[in-house]
């Protein structure tokens, strides 16, 4: 393999280990809306309206 050239499946592995990573160091969705209570939230391509988080909190439990 000539230098400088990186392989098919390294690349897919450096790749994996890549956004593990960044998915360990990530904070929660719940955690995320509490802390900046946004307006608006965009998940898998959905913008949705984001009143509020039920989490359960108003409630008194927890979020199941």
């Amino acid at each position: 393999m000539p230098c400088g050239r990186v392989s098919v499946g390294t690349a897919h592995a450096d790749t994996a280990a890549v956004i593990d990573l960044l998915v360990a160091r990530a904070p929660g969705l719940i955690k995320a809306l509490r802390e900046h209570e946004p307006e608006y939230v965009l998940l898998d391509g959905t913008l949705a309206e984001c009143v509020r988080v039920g989490d359960g909190r108003a409630l008194g439990r927890p979020l199941l």
